[in-house]
């Protein structure tokens, strides 16, 4: 018989990438998922058509030499998920267990893709006010030994996400949760979710979604659906003490950790 004895918890803040305020970290593999994919197949594999503009629009942000900027995503390495790992909220020198996020492409179990939420840093330098936003896909040029050593594009070191946003409608008085919706805007291909091309340093927290069933639940939607199929949906901050505390500042350490209180 065979014992495997806990595992300790894997520290990503001395070897992963730090987010913009230092409080978080964050890892990818190595290995990509996929490799040397075309700007043109990344968009079909995502069904995101608007994937190659809002490229142009994040690269437009950090240089004045689009055009040469563009040559280099002509090779394109993707993930499927990463991981978030934060310094607990209650003791600062204790080190949380990392939580993957999952950007996974439409295939048969999850047919719209298998993509979560993550709370954004809200002091990033963007267009877009929001910081709520579902993780549509993980990629980052595949660079040669001599573009690594051009400066004038140092920022595609960093791993980029595309995300489309959420924005906060209100408090549901009987949860205490806030409820989101998907934010729309009209183009000449009808609504369409706005999105956006963002660092991943951009990241603060993981985060999780309830959808908002109504009266009836829908009995078509499954849980492999249901995060694209509804319109809004719970930020559940109930989803551990951690997240609460994330969202609605530190409560009483003293009190927290009474002794007598199991």
């Amino acid at each position: 018989m065979r014992f495997d004895a806990p595992r300790p918890v894997r520290n990503h803040f001395t070897g992963g990438i730090l987010s913009n305020d230092q409080a978080t970290a964050l890892h990818i593999t190595v290995v990509p998922d996929s490799k040397r994919l075309s700007l043109e197949n990344l968009s079909q594999l995502t069904r995101l058509p608007d994937l190659k503009q809002a490229i142009i629009n994040f690269v437009a942000s950090q240089t004045t030499e689009v055009a040469t900027c563009m040559s280099y995503f002509t090779s394109i390495d993707v993930w499927h998920k990463f991981r978030v790992q934060l310094h607990s909220n209650f003791q600062s020198s204790v080190i949380m267990p990392s939580q993957v996020v999952q950007a996974r492409p439409p295939g048969d179990l999850f047919p719209h893709g298998n993509c979560d939420v993550v709370l954004l840093d809200s002091s990033r330098q963007s267009r877009n006010p929001y910081t709520i936003a579902q993780v549509r896909t993980v990629f980052k040029p595949h660079l040669t030994p001599s573009m690594v050593q051009d400066l004038r594009f140092s920022f595609l070191l960093t791993p980029l996400l595309y995300v489309q946003y959420f924005k906060v409608c209100q408090e549901d008085p009987s949860t205490r949760m806030w409820m989101v919706e998907r934010c729309l805007t009209e183009t000449e291909r009808g609504t369409v979710r706005i999105g956006e091309v963002i660092p991943l340093m951009c990241i603060s927290h993981a985060a999780e979604l309830v959808a908002v069933y109504g009266e009836k639940a829908n009995r078509a939607i499954s849980s492999y659906t249901s995060q694209e199929c509804y319109s809004r949906f719970f930020l559940n901050h109930y989803a551990d003490k951690e997240v609460y505390n994330a969202l609605h500042g530190k409560v009483d350490e003293d009190f927290f950790y009474r002794p007598d209180i199991q």
